[in-house]
Order: C-alpha cells, then sequence, then structure tokens
C-alpha cells in the first residue's frame, strides 16, 4: 500500500474539459501530417491523405500521374489534371486484404509503374489502410526476382519482414499506425508472399555436372566395353556422344544336351541286353551239359529292365 500524500496547496492539472476537445486536437495532428504534401515512399510511389488528392497543386508538382484510393466512404468527384483513378472501397475492419485485396491493388501499382506513372495511394487519413497497402507492396516487391522499373531493382530480392516494411514507411510517414486488423491481414500476406527461385539451383546444377562426366568418361571407352544405363537421360548437347551403337554378343543355344542323354540312355539298354543275353547263353550251355532237366521246362530268370 502507498501512502497518499496531501495536497495542502491545492494544485490542479490541467486536463481538457471535454472529450471532445482532445478528439479534435488529434484530428489536427492526422491534418498536419500531410499537410505540406504527400510522403514520398519511394522516387515513384507516395501516400498520403484524401487531403492531398484534392490538392491539385501537389499532385502537379509531383507529377502523380496515377490515384489509388482505398477508403470505401470517400467518394472522389473530381480529381484534378489525374487522366487514372482507381477507388478500392476498404474498410478499417476489410478482412480479405492477405488473399485477395492486396494483390489486386498491387498489380494496379505495378501496371501503372511500368508505365512509368508516378503512383500516390491515399485513404481519409493516410494512416491506416492506404499505409498497409504500402507496406505490403513493399513485401511483394522485395520478394520479386522479375524487375517492372529500375526503382524496384533495388528492392527485388532482398525478402523484406513486415518490421522492416513497417519501418521504413514510419521513417518517411511517421504518423502512420495500422490497426490490429490490418497487422494481422499483413502477417498473412508475409506468409503468402513466397521468394522464388532460379529454376536451376544446386541440386540441379550437380546433376547435370554428373551427367556431364559420365558422357566424357563413356566416350573415351570402345565399343564393346561401353556401358548402356537405361535410366539415366544424357543431356540433348551430348545425346549423340553418349548413345553410340553396342551390340550384344549372341551365344547359341545348346541343343546337343538332349541327344547326349539319349545316346547314355541307349548306351545302358544295350549293356542291359547284352547281360541278359550272356545269361541266356549261360542257361542253354548249361542245359546241353546235362545238369538242368528237359528244355520245356527251362525258365529264364526274371531280369527287371528299366530304362
Amino acid at each position: 500500500m502507498t501512502n497518499l500524500k496531501k495536497n495542502p496547496k491545492k494544485l490542479a492539472l490541467k486536463l481538457a474539459s471535454s472529450p471532445k476537445s482532445s478528439l479534435l486536437y488529434k484530428e489536427q495532428d492526422k491534418n498536419d501530417l500531410y499537410k505540406h504534401g504527400p510522403a514520398c515512399i519511394l522516387p515513384n510511389l507516395y501516400l498520403g491523405s484524401y487531403y492531398n488528392a484534392s490538392n491539385g497543386s501537389q499532385l502537379n508538382k509531383l507529377d502523380i500521374n496515377c490515384v489509388i484510393n482505398v477508403a470505401s466512404e470517400i467518394d472522389m468527384t473530381t480529381i484534378p489534371n489525374i487522366k487514372e483513378y482507381h477507388h478500392i472501397r476498404w474498410t478499417h475492419s476489410q478482412n480479405n486484404l492477405a488473399h485477395v485485396e492486396f494483390a489486386q491493388a498491387i498489380s494496379k501499382i505495378q501496371l501503372a509503374h511500368s508505365k512509368r506513372k508516378n503512383v500516390f495511394i491515399h485513404c481519409q487519413q493516410g494512416i491506416e489502410r492506404s499505409a498497409a497497402l504500402v507496406i505490403a507492396y513493399l513485401l511483394c516487391v522485395s520478394r520479386q526476382l522479375a524487375k517492372i522499373t529500375c526503382v524496384e531493382n533495388s528492392l527485388a530480392g532482398q525478402n523484406w519482414s513486415l518490421d522492416r516494411a513497417l519501418k521504413y514507411v514510419q521513417e518517411r510517414a511517421p504518423g502512420i499506425r495500422p490497426n490490429m486488423e490490418l497487422l494481422y491481414q499483413l502477417q498473412e500476406y508475409e506468409k503468402s508472399v513466397i521468394l522464388p527461385t532460379k529454376k536451376h539451383n544446386i541440386q540441379t546444377r550437380t546433376r547435370r555436372s554428373e551427367s556431364i562426366t559420365c558422357c566424357k568418361t563413356s566416350s573415351t571407352l570402345s565399343k564393346s566395353t561401353l556401358p548402356v544405363n537405361m535410366n539415366q537421360r544424357p543431356r540433348a548437347s551430348s545425346f549423340r556422344d553418349c548413345m553410340t551403337p553396342t551390340f550384344l554378343p549372341i551365344t547359341p543355344v545348346k541343343r546337343s544336351s538332349h541327344i547326349q542323354q539319349n545316346k547314355k540312355t541307349l548306351a545302358t539298354a544295350a549293356l542291359i541286353i547284352l547281360l541278359a543275353a550272356t545269361a541266356i547263353y549261360q542257361q542253354k550251355k548249361i542245359c546241353h551239359q546235362g545238369e538242368l532237366e528237359e528244355s520245356e521246362d527251362f525258365q529264364l530268370p526274371y531280369l527287371k529292365i528299366t530304362l
């Protein structure tokens, strides 16, 4: 607990008598932000308020040829000496900026820049919605490899973060302060915009170098020892060198194996027949000697011949 000190002198703080006076003071600060002209974000991109869009002398002084209004409540009936005018009706709680609206608005800016036009972006006060579009434009340009103008060449490929883009715009327009909804949309847009990579990265270069070395080494080999890899696709430039004609040796089919097997079977059968004839001859010889009985009772021994 802190001790409350008494105020014997009865000093009073100088506070505003009503909240209306403070609101008027804030509105005056907003109008004074771009009182002397729009803020130059890039040499061909300006940020400001409705007051600047209706001031023809300021637009002519900066040679502004294209005006983009992102305030839904501001309807410009007449714009002095401006041929190209775009009205994009955004609210303070716009919820489709990250996936739709930012890309469409940025395409209009880049189209005007490709025609060598200076673009002026504004909303009602030039503090929230128009500032969010400028920040999204810087995020997009810093992630592009294809350049549209020489001004964008200095930002292309730098891959700016949201914090860096916000600080960059705040240095040139210190009064900007996008609300939480706009900051959330900018974070979503930062994730969706990815820095593109080149088609021939390190892996493809090493793979191509390996195929080149394979083609060079294979060209030094003879035709008989040249390896043919059907899975590897040769480069178009060295296609004639790598794809040399190769002939596979034709091996004759051995058809004599069956003949040799039949000869062995016939030799075995002949040997068995010879042995049987020898046995029959010996039996007849014994009969003539009288060791056996009559020839009618003579029986040959059973011979099981298996071929």
